[in-house]
């Protein structure tokens, strides 16, 4: 009844509408229902506008009723676009009522429908009446939508204007600040089955299965009888979940039967058990059954955004892993193919913990510990690119096969033949300031391949792992040496670091950018105190030594992986003891700065052609290398020769700047001609234009190296670049107006007449 109500309720308001134009829609809207339903705002608009206040006050009459007796999506969804539709209007708003469309908005997920009035509601009774439970609707409609910066904002208004937060547990959880809220939780002295949910909710949320498991058998044991059916129902949703992840699965089924199977997680969960017990045509019907029920939710979502619809999404990818879980356990032949697309599309994922690690969860249905061992690793990194340390511990802890009562750092051996993991390891101690045993560990792990480091070369897996210890050591050294300067000498620790990462493996492309990001700050760094007194030189790279009171790399710096590609002797060697020293050598700094820039642009050309996409980042460095040691003998020998190996769509990137430095001295002037000669070839119509500007620029030199490139395109492009000439007079013709031009040639003759005292070419201006 209600679908056939609001299609005529569409077509009626098209066809009464006073608006000519709609009503010759009318006819076509009878059979195309979606003309109706796109035309349905503007002809409502155009009728509500001719009624009379009355039947204004009629109308809103029947669509609140709409609104509060109708549970259908569609009709709920259709009034709040119309309700939004005229509060861009000058005729809005429609006076259902803010409170009421909030109501209605959060019943059909539209949570950003649901923010906005509630904002408006606060912006109306705010001064008279400031309620805390609005900016806890707020934060809880923030956090449905994933602006966390927004909710945290929220919680800084209730606190700036006095409110009394009441259950701050809660602000803190819908803030995802789940070990703040398990803390307050756990502080608390009054046991009920709501302080049990919340906290098996922080539980999960932090990952922390074992103690999810326990709390789980204490709350059910305890308040399980006495909670509310919903209570009771979230708890065992919550606990089902915490005994799949240790795979207690007469628990989970203990608990699954609590849940009723006619929603979501509980045909969801059933389902994995089904899968759980080979009964594949009963997972296979359940998971049918939640792909029905998520359709109309998933529709919801979508209709506002790809964002909304996002965690829905999920839900659906989980769905499908499910059925791929099936056929894994039925054809084993499939076994690699699955596992392959699994790990492919998680890589594909936003990197949200709690998403991740659902989908983490249903792998671990047929996939071993160890199997997974790549994906588990990959998420602990992603819970301290979050800030959650406890969590990233807790997972490697787990790989490693730690007991609950072992610390991570007590580890005395940790296995050297999964060097993955122990990278991961060493990348957890930093991000706890455990700096000194993190990079003991990277030396342990590379000393221990370095014995085996003919067969590592036949590895490539290996081979790319040793490289990201290297470049980790790298970036551990840059950050002491940032920390404590006068501890050990700038960067060459460093680029020596970064050089090792590239010998490993010469194909990675994030090693050499961070070897060339190195070579450039030092090649900038010397071409700034170029002209002021040096400092005491640094000792030279080779000869560094291998005190560890000097630094934490002692014994991988001793280490020569490259003797033929360290940094030359840039100082002179102290002289003897006994010498008297009357004034002490000091370094040529063009010597340093030249072999820097040297170095610098072989490492940027060897990232650029490494790089998939935009090479944006290394190309303008590159080119200030270009523009500023161009000039210097041996860096233009250098990038000489290396043009030749760079791919020529680079240079798109980078058009302008090309352009803005044809006019530069003789050898970096030559070199910015051939590239733009040879992009012409290729790219005609991506360099007309700029060359056909440049040709019209004020600056002579320009505009004569931009006239002979247009004259040397025009003899394969002749049409291209009289096409380009034509658009760009006319442009600059139609740009500027008769009197523009007039006041212009008055302003050049009264310069010529007044202040060169020109009688002669006044009158011709």
């Amino acid at each position: 009844d209600w679908d056939q109500w609001l299609v005529l309720l569409r077509i009626q308001f098209i066809r009464q509408s006073p608006s000519a134009a709609l009503r010759a829609c009318a006819p076509l809207a009878d059979v195309h229902i979606s003309l109706a339903k796109d035309l349905f705002n503007a002809a409502f608009m155009s009728v509500w506008t001719d009624l009379d206040e009355m039947q204004q006050r009629d109308l809103e009459t029947n669509l609140k009723y709409a609104l509060d007796s109708s549970n259908h999506t569609d009709i709920i969804q259709t009034i709040l676009n119309l309700a939004e539709f005229m509060d861009h209007s000058e005729k809005g708003p429609l006076p259902v009522g803010s409170e009421r469309l909030c109501k209605c908005a959060e019943q059909t997920r539209a949570y950003a429908k649901a923010l906005r009035y509630t904002e408006l509601n606060i912006r109306e009774k705010f001064n008279r009446d400031p309620d805390p439970e609005h900016c806890r609707s707020l934060i809880t409609y923030a956090n449905k939508l994933n602006l966390q910066e927004e909710a945290a904002g929220i919680v800084a208004f209730a606190r700036q204007h006095n409110m009394e937060i009441g259950r701050q547990g809660r602000w803190y959880e819908k803030l995802n600040e789940w070990e703040k809220a398990l803390e307050i939780y756990n502080n608390e002295t009054f046991i009920t089955d709501e302080l049990y949910e919340h906290q098996m909710r922080c539980l999960e949320a932090l990952g922390q299965w074992a103690e999810l498991n326990d709390l789980g058998k204490k709350a059910f044991a305890e308040v399980g009888a006495a909670a509310s059916a919903t209570r009771r129902q979230n708890m065992a949703i919550t606990a089902a979940r915490g005994s799949w992840a240790i795979e207690n699965w007469e628990t989970m089924d203990y608990y699954v039967k609590q849940i009723n199977e006619n929603n979501q997680d509980g045909s969801f969960l059933r389902a994995v058990l089904a899968i759980r017990n080979e009964q594949y045509h009963d997972a296979l019907a359940y998971i049918e059954k939640v792909r029905d029920m998520c359709d109309t939710e998933l529709t919801a979502m979508a209709s506002e955004s790809y964002e909304r619809a996002y965690g829905a999404m999920i839900l659906v990818q989980q769905l499908t892993e499910l059925e791929e879980a099936i056929e894994y356990k039925m054809w084993p032949d499939r076994r690699i193919r699955i596992a392959v697309v699994w790990s492919r599309r998680l890589q594909g994922c936003r990197p949200n913990i709690e998403q991740w690690q659902r989908l983490l969860l249903v792998k671990s249905l047929v996939l071993s510990r160890n199997e997974m061992r790549p994906l588990w690793i990959k998420f602990s990194s992603l819970c301290r690119q979050y800030g959650k340390l406890s969590m990233s511990r807790r997972i490697l802890a787990d790989l490693l096969g730690l007991k609950r009562n072992e610390e991570l750092h007590e580890i005395s051996d940790l296995p050297m033949d999964k060097p993955s993991l122990v990278l991961a390891v060493c990348k957890q101690y930093w991000a706890e300031n455990l700096n000194e045993l993190a990079c003991n560990t990277l030396e342990k792990l590379i000393n221990q391949f370095e014995i085996e480091k003919r067969e590592i070369k036949k590895n490539s897996e290996i081979c790319r792992l040793m490289a990201k210890c290297c470049l980790k050591l790298g970036d551990c050294s840059h950050v002491v040496q940032s920390l404590q300067p006068s501890l050990s000498p700038p960067l060459t620790q460093t680029m020596k670091f970064y050089t090792n990462a590239t010998v490993y493996d010469p194909t990675w492309y994030k090693a050499w950018h961070k070897l060339a990001s190195a070579y450039f700050n030092a090649a900038m760094y010397q071409t700034q105190n170029s002209f002021s007194p040096a400092p005491p030189p640094p000792p030279f790279i080779g000869a560094m030594p291998s005190s560890p009171s000097y630094s934490p790399f002692g014994s991988i710096i001793d280490r020569d992986i490259l003797s033929d590609i360290l940094i030359p002797e840039l100082y002179p060697q102290p002289p003897p003891s006994d010498a008297v020293i009357v004034n002490p050598p000091s370094p040529a700094p063009n010597q340093a700065m030249i072999f820097f820039a040297k170095q610098a642009v072989s490492s940027f050309i060897n990232a650029v052609t490494l790089a998939e996409g935009s090479r944006l980042e290394d190309t303008l460095r590159f080119l200030t290398l270009w523009f500023k040691h161009g000039d210097q003998v041996e860096v233009f020998e250098t990038i000489k020769e290396s043009l030749k190996l760079l791919p020529v769509e680079m240079w798109l990137e980078v058009i302008p700047q090309l352009m803005a430095r044809l006019d530069s001295k003789q050898n970096v002037a030559q070199l910015i001609k051939e590239v733009v000669i040879d992009l012409s070839k290729v790219h005609p119509q991506s360099l007309v234009y700029a060359l056909t500007v440049a040709a019209k620029s004020a600056n002579l030199r320009r505009s004569a190296v931009a006239t002979e490139i247009l004259t040397i395109m025009s003899d394969s492009q002749s049409t291209l670049v009289e096409q380009a000439k034509l658009v760009s007079d006319e442009l600059i013709r139609c740009a500027i107006l008769w009197h523009e031009q007039w006041h212009e040639a008055l302003d050049d003759a009264s310069r010529l007449y007044f202040q060169v005292k020109n009688t002669d070419h006044t009158p011709e201006l």
